[in-house]
């Protein structure tokens, strides 16, 4: 069971485990998911996103409580207390961020398939695609809703 609420924007579970209503986890080793971390900080003009490396503790305990495999990720997105990952995870986030990138969310309506096809390839092959991008520096505005 899972309550929301809204004074304070977090999502407490019935064990009393208190989320963010918003955390975005990233693979903090990844060159692409710490653009998308940086992308989200500065178009998040409400604050109401917070994130966590895949790698930290909360990373843990989210994939735990969403039942997935180690390495079966690489974002996830709870969100109001639900666990979203791939491709449904991304438009989420957008639709989240609103003003034109809420737009992107029309390609919910493509097959869960055939977008998620091209999300786990991207995945896939983030750490070559990216190799020579390696390290990961994070911004210094917004480091207060980097949870680890």
């Amino acid at each position: 069971m899972v309550e929301h609420t809204k004074a304070t924007a977090e999502v407490k579970e019935k064990g009393g485990r208190t989320w963010p209503s918003r955390l975005l986890l990233f693979d903090g080793e990844c060159w692409l998911c710490n653009r998308l971390l940086q992308f989200v900080l500065k178009r998040d003009k409400r604050k109401r996103f917070y994130f966590a490396p895949l790698q930290s503790e909360i990373g843990r305990q989210v994939k735990e409580r969403a039942s997935l495999e180690p390495g079966e990720e690489s974002m996830l997105y709870l969100r109001m207390g639900k666990c979203l990952a791939g491709s449904t995870a991304t438009l989420y986030v957008l639709r989240d961020l609103g003003g034109i990138w809420s737009l992107f969310f029309l390609l919910i309506l493509v097959p869960i398939p055939l977008r998620d096809a091209v999300y786990n390839f991207v995945a896939r092959h983030r750490h070559r695609l990216f190799k020579e991008k390696r390290s990961c520096s994070l911004p210094l505005e917004g480091r207060e809703r980097i949870l680890t």
